[in-house]
């Protein structure tokens, strides 16, 4: 890599007096730039030099986010799979805190969940839209989401993974502190599984051998989720045609509670945890900016480097840099 003076004209050799015309005055000589404008060049411009460029410098840090997000995601479902062997014999338990759960909702007046289910019943063709969409939407569109921000809105990617992870997290938690059975598994309420009926069937007959934790109803990350995802895509897309994706929590609320996977506390905790956690731990989430973006300490050599040029230019041409920037360093200055 050159030094600063061989990138001129030989060792020790700083950058050339530059003397700079007024615009439209042919023959009217400028001022020569002075040794702290010189200074401020060569550093300036050092720092051009010396940095990567092209391809290498784009792909470098773009692997090293890739592979931060992929051990975010497997840290998550490790630890999911960690706390679904914590809770998978808590049977009594979880059935003992669906009766509360139960009890809590009939006094609220809210314990509807089986004629939502006996309304549905009613088409056979709306039972397995519901069985389908709680089974394959849940993590591919949340998946495709979480891509879609990394790859179309880095700058608001960040904070958003955050909240997932945070909400995530928290929700774990409660299901380990208190394990429910969901309503397809109490006795006694008339609710019928339809997804051992209908199909498709994911979940084995023995909690204790499922691969997914069926002891976690409170709180319904299914809900969660799907709230979030809109949420997200809302506050980042601002139009109205975005509200379009506010159907998507609807549905899978309607989903997890006509298949009896949850009730409607469920989901209103799931919710309630999802914004108190966006509200309450908002300076901890991050703000949306361009930190994850690409080139921000290129774009801030350059803008030194045209800083210093449009200084001279203004002063070339009458004005005083520090009163009045000329075109060039306001163009540096102004954010992108």
């Amino acid at each position: 890599m050159p030094t600063i003076g061989e990138a001129f004209g030989g060792a020790g050799v700083g950058p050339p007096d530059v003397r700079v015309g007024r615009v439209g005055r042919v023959g009217r000589v400028g001022r020569v730039i002075g040794a702290d404008e010189r200074g401020r060049y060569a550093m300036a411009t050092q720092a051009t030099l010396s940095r990567p460029t092209g391809r290498m410098a784009r792909s470098v840090p773009a692997a090293r986010h890739l592979l931060i997000e992929v051990a975010v995601v497997a840290a998550v479902f490790l630890a999911y799979r960690q706390i679904r062997l914590l809770t998978a014999d808590q049977l009594r338990d979880a059935h003992a805190n669906a009766v509360r759960i139960i009890d809590l909702e009939r006094s609220l007046h809210i314990f509807s969940e089986g004629a939502v289910q006996d309304l549905v019943s009613r088409s056979h063709t709306l039972v397995l839209f519901l069985n389908r969409y709680y089974v394959t939407v849940h993590f591919p569109a949340t998946t495709l989401f979480l891509v879609w921000l990394y790859v179309r809105h880095r700058a608001h990617y960040r904070r958003i993974r955050r909240w997932f992870v945070a909400v995530t997290a928290l929700a774990l938690a409660v299901h380990i502190a208190f394990p429910l059975a969901p309503p397809r598994l109490v006795p006694g309420i008339d609710l019928v599984d339809t997804l051992q009926r209908f199909g498709p069937q994911i979940y084995s007959a023995d909690t204790t051998a499922s691969a997914a934790n069926q002891l976690a109803a409170m709180p319904s990350l299914h809900v969660g989720w799907a709230f979030m995802v809109a949420a997200s895509f809302v506050m980042v897309k601002r139009t109205r045609a975005s509200l379009w994706l506010l159907a998507h929590p609807a549905i899978t609320l309607l989903a997890v509670v006509a298949t009896a996977n949850h009730y409607w506390l469920d989901a209103a905790c799931a919710v309630v945890l999802a914004a108190l956690v966006w509200l309450a731990a908002g300076s901890l989430l991050g703000r949306p900016g361009n930190r994850d973006v690409e080139g921000g300490a290129e774009g801030r050599a350059d803008a030194d480097v045209r800083a210093c040029v449009g200084a001279d230019v203004g002063a070339a041409s009458g004005q005083d840099p520090r009163s009045e920037p000329s075109r060039a360093g306001r163009s540096a200055r102004s954010p992108s």
